[in-house]
């Protein structure tokens, strides 16, 4: 059993497990340290067949800017323009309100696997994928995760493995020097269209505030565009406090929520290849 392996099924000491975490996560991120590690939790995840393509707008989090969560209202959005979204995430862990805790407080189920996640997303197009009930191997990881409280090469994980293999992605990156391996990767595991997204002001979304950068990727061919805002707003616009914040942000968008929410839906449909160009 080699060493990863043997992290994800608990076999490792504490202090083996973290010394060997903080070992993966002082390697340079490329391409195939980027497979080992999702092919490996991949294989110990959770599936689920929705029974046709869908689209997830999971991010790596952790930009730091407490804005309300755009990837989450995108998600929603989209399943209701037609587009099926299987959205990926948890509750919050470097931000006041993760797409789980918002998702809970609007009064859409979290917890649902099996037959009866299938069931619901076959009434309304969208099912939310709880990483902790998806990936049991993360059990073994949290507690040394927890205890490090640092970012480590797991943060950037979640949009790489998603349970109902999305084959759609619009991904949103802290670190824009993940952009590129983390959507060779996704194309090199079988997705057919990726965009990752980082604004020049650090946000982890398309931005109101600010010129984002995008890259395109899907089989045999990448490319890179920018989006630049044409109202501009201040981030502290579409800041949140608290989960009802966030929420009330969702449901009740002020003209500058709405920009972004906007933004990141067009973007969101041209990942989903529902129109042949971002315009």
């Amino acid at each position: 059993m080699n060493k990863l392996s043997a992290l994800l099924d608990g076999q490792l000491s504490f202090d083996e497990a973290k010394a060997y975490i903080l070992e993966l996560s002082q390697q340079p991120v490329t391409v195939q340290l980027l497979l080992a590690l999702t092919t490996e939790l991949r294989s110990r995840m959770v599936r689920i067949d929705l029974g046709k393509p869908v689209l997830d707008t999971c991010g790596t989090g952790g930009d730091g800017k407490k804005t309300f969560n755009i990837s989450t209202a995108v998600a929603l959005k989209c399943a209701e323009l037609g587009v099926p979204v299987a959205k990926h995430g948890n509750v919050a862990a470097t931000s006041v309100s993760g797409s789980a805790d918002v998702l809970q407080h609007l009064g859409i189920p979290i917890d649902l696997t099996g037959q009866a996640a299938v069931d619901y997303f076959k009434h309304h197009n969208f099912i939310f994928l709880f990483a902790k009930l998806y990936h049991p191997a993360m059990k073994h990881v949290a507690p040394i995760r927890q205890a490090l409280g640092v970012r480590t090469i797991f943060n950037i994980l979640g949009p790489l493995c998603n349970p109902a293999g999305a084959e759609y992605q619009m991904v949103g990156v802290a670190d824009e020097s993940l952009a590129e391996p983390m959507g060779h990767t996704l194309i090199e595991l079988g997705s057919k269209h990726v965009v990752i997204v980082h604004s020049e002001d650090g946000l982890d979304e398309v931005s109101i505030a600010a010129p984002t950068h995008v890259y395109d990727f899907r089989p045999g061919a990448t490319k890179q565009f920018t989006i630049n805002p044409e109202t501009r707003y201040p981030l502290s616009a579409i800041q949140a406090n608290s989960v009802a914040e966030s929420a009330q942000l969702i449901t009740h968008p002020t003209p500058a929520a709405q920009a972004a929410i906007d933004l990141n839906v067009r973007l969101a449909l041209y990942a989903a290849d529902q129109t042949e160009h971002y315009e």
